[in-house]
């Protein structure tokens, strides 16, 4: 039998609204149940979640007046689980996880699958542990995550994304900042400067603007109509960029590279791969490494070293 418990867990962190912490039924990660909170948005300027095992949902909504949760949970009988709705001043706190003490020792994990809708204009902070993440709306989004896909689209502010590992895809945005272990990244649509250190995994970037600082370690990149100088460290991988409005800076390990329409200089350090450039306000190639080099419809100076 379900029970309510441990009020005053919430009272010791300063929070008031909804507290459920219960044990759980059933072997092999069985769903036990839904609960629904419910916590008034006036006033709230922010949402914090601090979410474990499971999938998160999160739903801007324009012109709700409150935030809603949906928990659905995966456990074991005597499986213990905090969720906790409530607020701290002007920052709802919302957490969902597994009691971490536990010791799982059967096939299927137990888990928390939520869903949240809140008002769109909400800045929002998300610690997770494991789980696919989807992310519609917001202003300011910060993301913390230990693995499993996101999927962030209609931000209106900055995004900032720290990821062990999973996929990571951001439509829309203003600066975008991302520390990313392995799984590939897609970017289109952001206005602002981005800033993204790789460790393996395809890159995409399209129909962006601003400046973009790219450190990546492994894996092919392909940047496609973008308004704004870049400066690209790359250890291996091909590189396809192309309609660029302004300088590109590539220092680059191994893998192929063909730069094309570009307005402004394009400079190269190359150590291996075949290098190919058309179309741009200048060339400067400081070493081309080994490999093939052609070069066509270069406007301005032109400078091999």
């Amino acid at each position: 039998m379900f029970r309510q418990a441990l009020i005053a867990s919430a009272i010791a962190i300063g929070l008031s609204g909804c507290v459920i912490n219960v044990n759980a039924g059933s072997h092999n990660a069985e769903f036990l149940e839904s609960r629904n909170l419910n916590l008034s948005a006036s006033g709230i300027t922010a949402l914090d979640a601090e979410t474990g095992a499971g999938h998160l949902v999160i739903k801007g909504v324009e012109g709700l007046d409150s935030i809603r949760v949906k928990a659905d949970i995966y456990g074991d009988a005597d499986m213990k689980y905090e969720l906790i709705l409530g607020r701290r001043g002007d920052t709802a706190r919302l957490i969902a996880k597994i009691d971490d003490q536990i010791q799982i020792n059967w096939g299927d994990s137990p888990s928390i699958d939520v869903t949240v809708e809140m008002p769109k204009s909400l800045n929002l902070e998300v610690k997770d542990g494991s789980g696919d993440i989807k992310i519609q709306g917001g202003n300011n989004v910060e993301i913390n995550d230990g693995s499993g896909s996101i999927n962030l689209s209609g931000a209106t502010g900055n995004v900032e994304i720290e990821d062990g590992s999973g996929d990571i895809r951001v439509l829309g945005g203003k600066a975008v900042k991302i520390g990313d272990g392995s799984g590939s990244i897609s970017l289109q649509e952001t206005a602002g400067p981005m800033n993204i250190k790789d460790g393996s995994g395809d890159i995409s970037i399209s129909n962006a603007s601003g400046e973009l600082q790219l450190d990546d370690n492994s894996g092919s990149i392909s940047i496609r109509n973008h308004n704004g100088s870049m400066d690209i460290e790359d250890g291996s991988g091909d590189i396809a960029i192309t309609q660029v409005q302004g300088s590109v800076t590539i220092d680059d390990g191994s893998g192929s590279m063909r730069i094309k329409d570009v307005t402004g200089m394009v400079t190269i350090d190359d150590g291996s791969g075949d290098i190919t450039v058309r179309n741009t306000g200048g060339l400067n190639i400081i070493d081309e490494g080994s490999g093939s080099l052609s070069v066509d419809g270069v406007e301005g100076k032109v400078t091999l070293k």
